[in-house]
C-alpha cells in the first residue's frame, strides 16, 4: 500500500510541474516555423519524455525498496528532485527579477482565445512587441489532470508488477 501511495505522491508532484510546462508561452507558428518547431520539440522532450522516464525510474527505485522506511525515504528523495527546479528558480533570481519575468505573461494581450485549444498572445518587452502562443488556459488543468491520472495508474501498476514478480 505504501508503494502505491508513494506513486500517487510522485504523480501529484509531476502534475504540478506539468501545469507549469503547459502554461509556458512559445513563439507563434506563423512568425517563425523553425523556431516554433524547435520549441515544440524541446517542450515535448521536457514535459512528456523526461517526466515519463523520471517517473518510471522512480517507480523502479521504490519497487526495489526493502522496507517501508526505505520506500518513505526514496519517495522523499524523488519529490525533492522534482522540486529542485523551483528551488533554483527561487534561490537564484531576486524577487525583483522574478516579478519582472512573471510580468511578461501578465502584460500579454490575448488576441484570440482557445479556438483550437491555443491562445494567441502579444506582449511588449521594452520597445519590442513579441507574438506567442500557449495552450488555452481552459485546457491546461484538464490536460494536467489526465497526465496525473495516467502517470499514477502506470506507476502503481508498474510498482505492483515489479514488487510481486
Amino acid at each position: 500500500i505504501m508503494g502505491c501511495v508513494a506513486c500517487v505522491l510522485i504523480g501529484l508532484s509531476a502534475k504540478k510541474d506539468a501545469l507549469q510546462y503547459m502554461s509556458a508561452v512559445y513563439p507563434r507558428r506563423e512568425q517563425n516555423f523553425a523556431l516554433w518547431g524547435l520549441t515544440q520539440a524541446v517542450w515535448l522532450g521536457q514535459s512528456v519524455f523526461l517526466s515519463g522516464m523520471f517517473c518510471v525510474q522512480a517507480t523502479a527505485l521504490i519497487a526495489t525498496s526493502v522496507d517501508t522506511m526505505e520506500i518513505l525515504l526514496n519517495t522523499l528523495a524523488v519529490t525533492f528532485l522534482l522540486e529542485l527546479d523551483d528551488v533554483f528558480y527561487d534561490g537564484f533570481l531576486t524577487p525583483a527579477q522574478r516579478d519582472q519575468y512573471q510580468a511578461l505573461t501578465r502584460s500579454a494581450v490575448v488576441l484570440s482565445s482557445g479556438g483550437k485549444g491555443v491562445d494567441k498572445l502579444t506582449f511588449s518587452v521594452g520597445k519590442n512587441r513579441l507574438a506567442g502562443e500557449c495552450i488555452a488556459s481552459s485546457h491546461v488543468q484538464a490536460a494536467a489532470n489526465r497526465i496525473y491520472l495516467l502517470l499514477s495508474a502506470v506507476m502503481c501498476s508498474m510498482f505492483i508488477g515489479l514488487r510481486w514478480r
